[in-house]
């Protein structure tokens, strides 16, 4: 009787000859290697390149002499080893997210320390384990996994058994037509088995199993029938192991011969009778779970046979569950850049949060919803970093606490610290900081929701006041000894040039003020009640006042009441209460200089307000099915982009109606030089994800809740809070009379059944799913757009909408 061991994780490699050029996709890591500029490997003619553009950690060391197996591999000739650190990382890019990749790492210890000990230690791949690996002289494991990002780590952790080291590492794409023979660039390793036989003849291989002709043109027989071939595969009962099993008869069999046999798992049946046909191959397999590791596979000839048992080659495979997720990705790339910006020197290497037990120094973690791991405080205290507090920090959107106190930073504190919408705690103190506090971050630390900390930069102000007020002390400091020493006459002459000079500021003051009201578009809402108590619009044309309408700064101060009673804020700035000379009441609205949207987008929501008033209001038409359609998917167009095509993805955090803006043909209006977009957090009742109640967090999946309440909205033609005592959801609605199946008493009754009822009811289901209370429910904005641009060309109810009308649900300026 024979045994077979096999190494037990996935697919083994065999390096077939390739050009000299590095095939794409190869990543080849001769590990430890001294040469800078790297080699082209004499048996595969593949380039080989060092350590460096993948690890800054670790030293290099040779082999003991007496270990000499460069003949075989270069690689072989010396070792990369980390005695620093607990863990220690390749970063292997660039990659194709989505792709399958094989990655394969092999350990020739070689005495290189002189100890005589090979180590054992953890070998990761990202945040979760691969394999422990107890080395001895020497150990080889590969891994297939799908690229989850553009690079993949590969981590050697410390366990306390000795330091850990390495000999080459190897990335290739799968499968891959460089290597003709094996396009999954296996190694089949010969092993003594029974007795060998052979053919020349080409053995036809299994669609779908591509294995080398010199593979499947050898084979194992047990020298007699009475023999089994027993291969015991390694592992622990815990695993998922999977075997792959070949056969073929090589041999032209007699009349009288037949080779059959059965495949025991121990003394139990586990496949068979299996009759191999000639130079035809025969495939058996695992199905899933698979089997447990540590088992004793056997071949035994059956009673009909004549001939004892064949196998010619055999694969197995160790499930390995990546369980744990890794760091939001834009939070990996944002803490790497502050990493090699300032070469912290820390224990920052690897993922920055997981697993919990390497987190990186300074870091707190905590995980998403979606189990995605994010960066809460990042402390930098102490740390002997200057210059100007660094951009980056801008996508650690999560941040809780940040602590840069005790430093050298100089210049201004960014405005966008103030995005930072989680900051709890900002500690400054003890750097060279200049300027003032942003207006977002002192109001936030004057009413207790942000613990603010600026002790020790001299040069810093707290406020604006309080630099003019320095700066003022300053002047007067010098102006009050030289005025001491100049002559009366001189003086008079000073100060009736300073009174010119104050009343020329004063004028250009005034004038300017105007200008700034006149190019921040002032917008007056005239309304009265008429004689039914009614509010209504006001004017010759019944609309609202226009650009043409001209009012002076004075005129302004005078109908506000020098702005004494703000009514509102929205998007742009405070909206006050004021009443013309004719007692008219109006709504003056006014861009603030501190807004987060611009003067175009003022002028946008303006032209479009004004636009909506204009005209018959008997005119008014209801939009169609197909129209509403086309609105919902031109608006989750928009929203996608925001998701996916900006770096890095930004939020809108308020979608409904009303920041929908529409042209004169109702398409949804997109302008790539103006945004509507808050950083910071806004919602509306109704439309508000859930969530945010318990985490006070907006992100993508809340942005799909609220786009769902849009959708019920375009379908019922109802408000998401209905206007009376049971302040009833949309959801809640159309929830009730789904169990009745009737789209009838859901849809839009002014659309009078003009309508496609699939369509109205696919769409249904888009906006529940979207408005799933578990955000890790909700598809994303992609899918999204992808189901409803299907439903929209398979629609054909076509809207008639005459130029000048208004739909019911067109979005009203904010």
């Amino acid at each position: 009787m024979a045994a077979m061991s096999l190494l037990a994780l996935l697919l083994a490699v065999l390096a077939m000859a390739v050009s000299a050029q590095n095939p794409a996709g190869f990543i080849s890591i001769d590990c430890g290697l001294d040469d800078d500029s790297g080699y082209i490997d004499q048996v595969t003619q593949i380039p080989y390149s060092p350590d460096e553009p993948y690890t800054s950690a670790g030293v290099n060391s040779k082999v003991s002499p007496s270990t000499d197996l460069t003949s075989i591999r270069r690689y072989y000739a010396n070792v990369r080893s980390f005695p620093d650190g607990t863990r220690n990382c390749y970063t292997l890019r660039p990659l194709v997210r989505g792709a399958k990749y094989r990655v394969n790492a092999e350990f020739l210890y070689g005495n290189y320390d002189g100890l005589g000990r090979p180590p054992t230690f953890d070998l990761y791949l990202g945040v979760n384990l691969w394999v422990t690996l107890t080395t001895g002289d020497f150990s080889r494991t590969e891994i297939i996994a799908v690229a989850a990002a553009e690079s993949m780590q590969v981590c050697l952790v410390n366990t306390g058994n000795g330091t850990p080291f390495i000999s080459a590492l190897e990335l290739r794409p799968l499968p891959n037509s460089t290597y003709p023979a094996d396009p999954y660039d296996r190694v089949w390793f010969p092993v003594p088995l029974g007795r060998n036989i052979s053919t020349v003849a080409i053995v036809d291989p299994v669609d779908g199993f591509p294995v080398p002709q010199a593979v499947l043109k050898t084979a194992a027989t047990a020298a007699s029938l009475s023999e089994s071939l027993n291969i015991t595969i390694p592992g622990s009962p815990e695993d998922h192991t999977h075997l792959v099993m070949y056969f073929a008869e090589l041999q032209q069999l007699g009349g009288n011969e037949t080779r059959e046999f059965k495949i025991y798992q121990g003394d139990s049946p586990f496949y068979g009778p299996v009759r191999p046909n000639f130079l035809k191959t025969l495939v058996t397999y695992t199905r899933p779970p698979g089997q447990p590791g540590g088992l004793t596979y056997s071949l035994r000839a059956t009673a009909n046979s004549t001939l004892p048992p064949i196998i010619n080659a055999l694969e197995t495979f160790a499930m390995r569950e990546l369980t744990l997720k890794p760091t939001d990705e834009d939070e990996v790339e944002a803490i790497s850049k502050l990493k090699n910006l300032y070469k912290v020197k820390r224990n920052w290497d690897g993922d920055p949060c997981v697993p919990q037990n390497f987190t990186w120094e300074g870091l707190e973690c905590s995980a998403n919803a979606s189990n995605y791991w994010r960066i809460t405080s990042l402390n930098l205290s102490h740390s002997e970093l200057g210059g100007g507090i660094p951009p980056f920090i801008a996508n650690l959107t999560n941040l809780e606490s940040l602590d840069l106190s005790y430093n050298n930073f100089t210049g201004e504190i960014p405005a966008y610290i103030e995005n930072l919408s989680a900051l709890k705690i900002l500690n400054l103190e003890s750097n060279n900081l200049n300027g003032t506090i942003p207006k977002t971050l002192y109001e936030r630390s004057q009413d207790g929701s942000l613990q603010l900390r600026i002790k020790n930069n001299p040069i810093l102000c707290s406020t604006v006041s309080l630099c003019e007020s320095t700066t003022t002390t300053k002047k007067k400091k010098i102006i009050i000894p030289i005025a001491i020493a100049i002559s009366a006459s001189f003086l008079l002459l000073l100060i009736v040039t300073i009174i010119c000079i104050r009343k020329r500021r004063r004028a250009e003051k005034t004038q300017n003020l105007h200008k700034v009201y006149i190019y921040n578009f002032l917008e007056l809402y005239r309304e009265q009640r008429g004689g039914d108590g009614n509010r209504q619009l006001v004017g010759n044309e019944n609309r609202l006042l226009s650009e043409s309408d001209q009012f002076s700064t004075s005129d302004v101060v005078n109908i506000t009441n020098n702005f004494d009673r703000p009514i509102g804020r929205g998007g742009f700035g405070t909206v006050y209460y004021g009443r013309l000379k004719d007692e008219t009441e109006v709504a003056v609205k006014v861009l603030s200089t501190s807004s987060t949207q611009g003067a175009k987008e003022f002028r946008a929501e303006f032209s479009y307000v004004n636009q909506s008033y204009t005209g018959d209001s008997a005119n008014i038409n209801i939009l169609s099915w197909r129209a509403r359609l086309r609105i919902a998917l031109e608006a989750a167009q928009g929203l996608d982009y925001l998701h996916c095509g900006c770096k890095p993805p930004i939020v809108h955090r308020d979608v409904k109606p009303s920041n929908i803006l529409l042209t004169n043909n109702f398409e949804v209006f997109h302008d790539e030089e103006a945004t509507h977009i808050s950083t910071l957090i806004a919602g509306t009742p109704g439309y508000l994800d859930p969530e945010y109640y318990k985490t006070s967090r907006l992100n993508e999946t809340s942005d799909v809740y609220s786009f769902g309440i849009v959708l019920l909205e375009l379908v019922t033609g109802k408000p998401p809070i209905a206007n009376d005592s049971k302040r009833t959801h949309i959801t809640q609605y159309v929830q009730s009379r789904l169990e009745r199946g009737d789209v009838a008493d859901i849809a839009d009754q002014r659309m009078c059944g003009d309508y496609d009822v699939n369509s109205i009811w696919k769409v249904i289901e888009i906006a529940l799913s979207c408005t799933s209370p578990n955000s890790g429910d909700r598809p994303t904005i992609s899918t999204v757009v992808v189901q409803l641009k299907d439903y929209y060309t398979t629609t054909d109810t076509m809207a008639i909408l005459p130029p000048n009308s208004i739909a019911s649900i067109s979005p009203s300026a904010r």
